[in-house]
């Protein structure tokens, strides 16, 4: 029985390929959980309609995610003074929250899915990158510098 997927299926196949599966596996299972429809002409023009509007959503959140990029890269590099040893470890540990509150701070929006930092959070001293990924395949890296006091 042929079928479009409408979600990914891993080991069937991406959404809006047409697969063919046994019939009982459509009927009683990808149909009825909304991950799949029957293969007809009706379905296959609103499928269609449908791809063309999530490539525009897709285009313009792209394009916003571009513009918010521009804003952080405006104000990068983030300092963050904090307390530490002489040696340069600090008493405690910087984490996305206390980035993410010196970005808000500074005048831009983020949210904390949107940050990723390598280790999880800073011990030391020093310079570190931090990635602001706020869409898919669209991301930049953040200098952070963290000083003592």
């Amino acid at each position: 029985m042929k079928i479009i997927l409408l979600k990914d299926i891993p080991g069937l196949g991406q959404f809006g390929n047409t697969v063919t599966v046994k019939a009982g596996y459509a009927r009683n299972y990808l149909v009825p959980y909304g991950m799949a429809v029957f293969c007809n002409v009706n379905n296959i023009k609103e499928l269609q309609s449908k791809n063309h509007e999530i490539q525009l959503k897709e285009k313009i959140d792209i394009k916003n995610a571009q513009l918010r990029i521009l804003q952080i890269k405006k104000i990068s590099p983030i300092t963050i003074f904090t307390k530490s040893r002489e040696t340069g470890k600090l008493f405690g540990s910087i984490g996305l929250k206390e980035i993410l509150h010196e970005i808000t701070e500074l005048g831009v929006s983020v949210e904390k899915h949107e940050l990723m930092i390598a280790d999880n959070v800073i011990r030391k001293t020093g310079k570190y990158y931090i990635i602001f990924q706020p869409y898919t395949h669209v991301s930049c890296y953040i200098l952070v510098r963290i000083i003592a006091q």
